[in-house]
C-alpha cells in the first residue's frame, strides 16, 4: 500500500474525505446563512486559519487521523483559495481595484493573525496542561 505522511493511504484519505465533505458542507451553510459570497470569504478562510492554528498544535505529527480529518479535510473543505482568487480576479476584471485590493489585504490581515493567535494560544493551554 502507498504511504501519504506515515499513514496508508486508503485509511488517510478516508479521514481527509470526511472531514472534506463536512468543511465544504460547513462553507455551504454559511454562504447560505450569510448570502454574502465575499464576507462568507472572508469569515470561513479566518475561521478556518484559526481552526488550522490549534489543530497542529493539537495533533503535530501530519499522520494523525485527527489531524488529516480536521486540518486537511476540514479546513482544506471550509477554507478556499479558489473562491478567493475567483472574487479577486473578477474585480479586477472589471476595474474594481479598490474592491480586490481591500479582499486581498483584509484576507491575510485576518487569515494570518487569526492562525497564529490560535495556535500560540493552543501552545500555551499544552504547556498549562
Amino acid at each position: 500500500m502507498a504511504r501519504l505522511y506515515g499513514a496508508g493511504v486508503n485509511r488517510a484519505a478516508l479521514y481527509v474525505a470526511v472531514g472534506g465533505v463536512v468543511g465544504s458542507l460547513a462553507r455551504w451553510g454559511v454562504l447560505s446563512a450569510m448570502d454574502r459570497p465575499t464576507v462568507t470569504l472572508l469569515v470561513v478562510n479566518t475561521a478556518g486559519s484559526a481552526l488550522l492554528g490549534l489543530v497542529v498544535v493539537r495533533w503535530p505529527r501530519p499522520d494523525e487521523p485527527e489531524r488529516l480529518a480536521l486540518g486537511v479535510g476540514f479546513c482544506g473543505g471550509l477554507t478556499t483559495f479558489a473562491s478567493f482568487a475567483l472574487d479577486v480576479a473578477w474585480r479586477l476584471d472589471h476595474s474594481d481595484i479598490g474592491g480586490a485590493t481591500a479582499l486581498t489585504v483584509g484576507s491575510f490581515a485576518l487569515a494570518i493573525p487569526a492562525h497564529l493567535i490560535a495556535r500560540r494560544s493552543a501552545e500555551r493551554s499544552e504547556i498549562s496542561t
